[in-house]
């Protein structure tokens, strides 16, 4: 003997109804979603992990920057004021040699 449902169909309310056959499809889109949510949170962290890399790799570029600025600095301030004038007439010399073999 057939069993019948609790509810017949056409006594079924209406927003059942509309669950019901909207069910197997929200259910696969739902899949779909998670799945690309997951993509979506794998690509963010390698993206992540890129960005920490760089900005470790430039941590250390920007930290040699300042030491050798230090160290230039160190090397002013050791030099007489002689000397000084006597290297920014040699870096000019340099400069107008470079310019009259550019041209």
């Amino acid at each position: 003997m057939l069993k019948r449902p609790a509810h017949r169909p056409h006594t079924l309310p209406a927003q059942q109804l509309y669950l019901s056959h909207l069910a197997p499809s929200l259910s696969e889109q739902s899949q779909r979603l998670k799945q690309r949510q997951e993509v979506l949170q794998a690509e963010n962290q390698k993206s992540l992990q890129r960005v920490l890399q760089q900005r470790k790799e430039m941590e250390s570029l920007v930290k040699g920057l300042e030491n050798a600025v230090s160290d230039l600095d160190h090397s002013v301030a050791a030099l007489k004021p002689e000397q000084i004038e006597e290297l920014r007439a040699e870096a000019r010399e340099v400069d107008e040699e470079m310019r009259a073999i550019a041209e």
